[in-house]
């Protein structure tokens, strides 16, 4: 059986699959998050401008520093993976979304080659700190570790310049293609990026849990990002579970075993021409 909605659009070539892949890779991101956090000797973790020794001290015990270090390259990947898997969604979907696809591929990659370089610098900091007992007798010691600490942050918390365009093509591409809900396609995603954007004010604070890349500053705008991601990942699943439609319309959900409800109550039987049961 293959019904045509919308413009004869065929509905099983729109490979409803993929959508599950998108809505699970969104999970992973909040499960590489949490042990991170977890992991954290102390909370809220140390600001920028300290004395190194805090960051030595919060870093060596149980090899915190190491451990960390793979789970901030994990977690970026595993970011890169979900818009990398809802860009596809919308190229199985829609030819008109190329520019904001091509803007959310590369804003991602930008985003992964920031956290990538985020990681190598935090592991020099247990490096360092293992590598040479010593370490730390001296004053210029200390000193270089704090560097490698603002270094990492500041990093870290610029790293929402890419999310920020990231989300905006998402906007862009589910205003051509609806494939999430409306209201998460559009008000969800400007509210992640205006708190993403407003979290850059952060290189005006030089100290404290609100600094550049802090606990604060970076808990409360990627967490407007996950639980943004968690909940997409839970519309996506239930519709999944309810017929798998394959895009969401002003009318309702259009899904594989017909038409919404408007289209049935059109004049002349309640289904568009072209559509078969």
């Amino acid at each position: 059986m293959t019904a045509t909605v919308d413009h004869g659009e065929n509905i099983r070539s729109n490979k409803p699959r993929d959508l599950r892949w998108v809505a699970l890779s969104a999970v992973i991101p909040t499960a590489t998050l949490v042990p991170l956090v977890i992991l954290c000797p102390a909370l809220p973790f140390p600001g920028v401008n300290l004395n190194g020794q805090v960051y030595l001290d919060f870093v060596l015990p149980n090899h915190t520093g190491e451990m960390q270090a793979l789970l901030i390259a994990a977690h970026a990947v595993s970011v890169f993976l979900f818009f990398l898997l809802l860009a596809a969604a919308y190229r199985r979907r829609s030819g008109d979304t190329a520019t904001a696809r091509s803007l959310m591929t590369g804003a991602m990659g930008c985003f992964l080659a920031m956290w990538a370089v985020v990681a190598s610098i935090y592991l020099q900091i247990p490096l360092i700190g293992r590598g040479y007992p010593s370490f730390g007798s001296y004053p210029q010691d200390l000193k270089l570790i704090t560097l490698c600490w603002n270094t990492a942050n500041a990093i870290l918390a610029f790293s929402a310049a890419p999310l920020v365009l990231a989300f905006g093509a998402v906007m862009f591409a589910n205003r051509s293609c609806p494939l999430l809900p409306k209201f998460f396609g559009k008000w969800g995603a400007l509210a992640v990026i205006v708190v993403n954007a407003g979290s850059l004010g952060c290189v005006f604070v030089y100290k404290g849990p609100w600094s550049v890349g802090a606990f604060f500053q970076f808990l409360v705008p990627m967490g407007f990002a996950y639980v943004w991601m968690l909940i997409v990942a839970l519309a996506l699943l239930r519709v999944q579970g309810a017929g798998v439609p394959t895009r969401w319309t002003w009318r309702g959900r259009v899904g594989v075993r017909g038409v919404t409800g408007s289209d049935q109550r059109r004049p002349g039987g309640g289904s568009r021409p072209g559509a078969r049961g």
